[in-house]
């Protein structure tokens, strides 16, 4: 519902801060007074799933600022909710590839791209076409890996059915041939 509803809408504005990011960088007025004069609001992440997911869907950017790096579930669902992602490069190891333009080295150079985004929308929805794209390539490779997987489990489950099957035919004629001689040739 949350995604369906705010996922393309125009209305979509601000910056949802990435939870694990850098405390000392958020704690940097400087930041966050350039980010207010682009009139970009700054969301936080709360302990309420449910805000969260509307607070993401309702961003039109997703920052990760430093802090520890992460595997990439949130920038995932971030790019679910058409937010655009903007991290540095050692801040995912999820190895999500995303456009060359998203990642920034510093915080002057994410003001830099947050103020040409801001003027230029055109561009920025090209992004968001590409984010789409290497999502939905993601979602395809997962699925793709799943039945691969499951097929692979469901043949060697099978095969280790008739292997079982044979063992146990081997093992009744290795015992008949090795009790033979004990109980003669009955």
């Amino acid at each position: 519902y949350i995604f369906d509803n705010f996922k393309n809408s125009p209305n979509k504005k601000g910056i949802y801060m990435e939870i694990n990011s850098n405390s000392n960088q958020l704690n940097n007025q400087t930041v966050f007074k350039k980010f207010y004069s682009l009139n970009l609001n700054i969301e936080f992440h709360s302990e309420d799933i449910e805000k969260n997911l509307k607070k993401i869907a309702s961003s039109k950017y997703f920052i990760k600022l430093g802090g520890r790096p992460v595997r990439g579930n949130s920038f995932l669902e971030a790019m679910s909710a058409s937010s655009l992602c903007l991290l540095q490069y050692n801040d995912c190891y999820g190895k999500i590839p995303f456009h060359q333009f998203c990642y920034f080295k510093d915080e002057k150079q994410l003001i830099e791209k947050l103020q040409f985004l801001e003027k230029n929308n055109e561009f920025l929805n090209e992004l968001l076409i590409y984010q789409d794209s290497v999502l939905q390539n993601m979602i395809e490779n997962v699925k793709i890996q799943f039945e691969t997987a499951l097929s692979f489990k469901r043949n060697y489950l099978d095969s280790k059915t008739s292997k079982e099957s044979s063992k146990k035919l081997n093992l009744k004629s290795m015992c008949k041939k090795l009790l033979q001689p004990i109980f003669g040739s009955t």
